[in-house]
């Protein structure tokens, strides 16, 4: 923008003392944008000090503790945590901490319903007790996060269905397999009463909470695929089929947000979704075709690399810098695959130099 400000300003486009008053905007906006980014850095290096200073703790205590007291310890301070987030929130300059502060919360909380096991066997009372507390504060902070901000929504939709499955284990005693159908119940339901938050919501800035806990629900659905996958189904390596079918959903979605979607539902932030989603993918092509289809690693080689090869096409096409990079990321990956696996191979190495030459002439081709 800066860029164009003096270009504008050069050739006459814009008046000196217009392109001066749009300059300190931008300035002062672009300012403010980097300030919240480093501020998350350093909220989320806060958040992974304090886990590593309640595991320092635990360390130290832990062996002068009883199991059930070590338990209420962890809920206690996962408590603390959470609700000290919460109240930072209302503090502006304090919310990108609040936010990580609450997150982590969370998964103290998570990790005390889960070594709870060790001081109560499942379905019995303090096992239910200390299952309900971690179903109901997730469910309570969830219902106040709506009306606050868009952010923790999410974040809590993430959590929940663990939190959800770990009642269902510790309090009631469940099997895996019921857990699993139950879970992937919850997360059919949940789609689409969000799907009818964001349409009842259609437009409104406060809508947002209901699209971003979507996408974490969605995301939330490639541990249920797999758990239902491996568990009830014992698909084994048809479990890599199952992830596939619900990339190729997601990438859907994603692709009809940013080209298809109305005005109202369209973000910025899709675009990264699309390239976290297609380097997401360059795992499950590895693995599809490891597993189901079997093939040699040469054979991996190349369908890594073609799927890299369409995705790279696309984002030239579209000028999506997170998708070329996703790209870039799995043709490294093919060849370095490739070079490992078929070290000394002529045909290895003719194949990789072929891949370098054709990347340097699209390069080219870019500039043009």
């Amino acid at each position: 923008m800066l860029a164009a400000l003096d270009r504008w300003e050069a050739r006459g486009l814009v008046a000196p003392e217009l392109a001066h008053a749009l300059r300190a905007e931008v300035e002062e906006s672009t300012a403010r944008a980097g300030t919240r980014w480093v501020q998350y850095i350093v909220a989320g290096t806060g958040a992974v000090v304090l886990l590593t200073a309640a595991g320092t703790f635990v360390a130290w205590a832990w062996p002068v503790m009883v199991e059930e007291a070590r338990v209420m310890v962890l809920i206690v301070a996962a408590l603390a945590v959470k609700f000290l987030g919460m109240w930072l929130e209302r503090r502006d300059r304090w919310i990108p901490a609040s936010y990580l502060m609450q997150t982590a919360g969370l998964g103290i909380l998570l990790c005390a319903v889960a070594y709870s096991e060790h001081a109560w066997e499942n379905a019995s009372p303090g096992a239910m007790a200390v299952a309900g507390v971690g179903l109901g504060v997730p469910l309570v902070t969830a219902w106040l996060s709506i009306r606050r901000n868009p952010i923790m929504p999410a974040v809590h939709a993430a959590f929940g269905y663990a939190f959800l499955g770990l009642f269902m284990a510790r309090g009631l005693g469940m099997h895996l397999d019921e857990i699993v159908w139950v879970l992937d119940g919850v997360l059919v339901v949940s789609v689409l009463l969000l799907v009818h938050q964001i349409r009842a919501g259609y437009g409104e800035p406060r809508s947002d909470w209901a699209l971003n806990a979507f996408v974490a629900s969605v995301y939330a659905g490639l541990i249920l695929v797999l758990l239902t996958a491996l568990a009830p189904l014992n698909l084994d390596d048809g479990a890599a089929v199952a992830a596939d079918l619900w990339w190729v959903i997601t990438v859907a979605l994603t692709l009809w947000g940013i080209h298809r979607a109305p005005p109202a539902l369209q973000r910025t932030w899709y675009g990264r979704q699309l390239g976290l989603a297609v380097t997401l993918g360059i795992l499950l092509a590895f693995w599809t075709a490891a597993e189901p289809l079997d093939l040699e690693e040469i054979g991996t080689s190349i369908v890594v690399a073609a799927y890299g090869a369409v995705w790279l096409w696309y984002a030239l096409v579209t000028r999506s810098r997170p998708v070329v990079v996703a790209a870039g990321l799995a043709l490294t990956l093919a060849a370095w695959f490739l070079g490992v696996q078929e070290g000394g191979a002529i045909g290895a190495v003719l194949a990789l130099a072929f891949t370098a030459g054709l990347l340097f002439w699209v390069s080219a081709r870019l500039g043009r």
